[in-house]
């Protein structure tokens, strides 16, 4: 959900785990036809729950809080281009290239869904330092 300000995404969660030094918060995502009033008879709609872990800096919350997790608007699209565009932007590239130099598209296919995964991967490897960069804010709904 994007607040009034424009600026940062909010969604709601709950507090599953505190120790001294984090907090992890599950936050269920749906889909735009998740809060349908046809859903339970559509096979569309779905709702996942996704874990945040989040440092604990005096933030005095117990286990089944209720809270909204905020992120700055800039870091969220920051987030979308690492996780959707760079590899949309790989994959094409690599798939192209590839079909061009060994005249294959299923070569081509397979190289490009290597690259896309060696990627994911490197992403997996540098997560610390990413994390570093996404500051999400916590408030506590009372």
């Amino acid at each position: 959900m994007v607040s009034a300000q424009e600026k940062t995404v909010d969604h709601l969660g709950r507090v599953v785990d505190v120790t001294q030094n984090s907090v992890r918060i599950t936050i269920v995502s749906a889909s735009a036809c998740g809060t349908c009033h046809a859903k339970s008879g559509c096979s569309v709609s779905e709702s996942t729950e996704k874990d945040v872990v989040i440092a604990n800096n005096d933030l005095r919350l117990n286990v089944g809080d209720q809270v909204k997790v905020i992120l700055q608007r800039s870091q969220a699209m920051r987030a979308l281009v690492f996780g959707y565009i760079f590899p949309l932007f790989i994959l094409l590239g690599v798939l192209i290239s590839m079909v061009e130099v060994l005249g294959s598209e299923v070569k081509g296919g397979l190289w490009a869904i290597g690259a896309v995964g060696i990627y994911y991967l490197m992403l997996n490897v540098f997560k610390k330092k990413l994390e570093t960069k996404f500051v999400f804010r916590v408030e506590r709904l009372d």
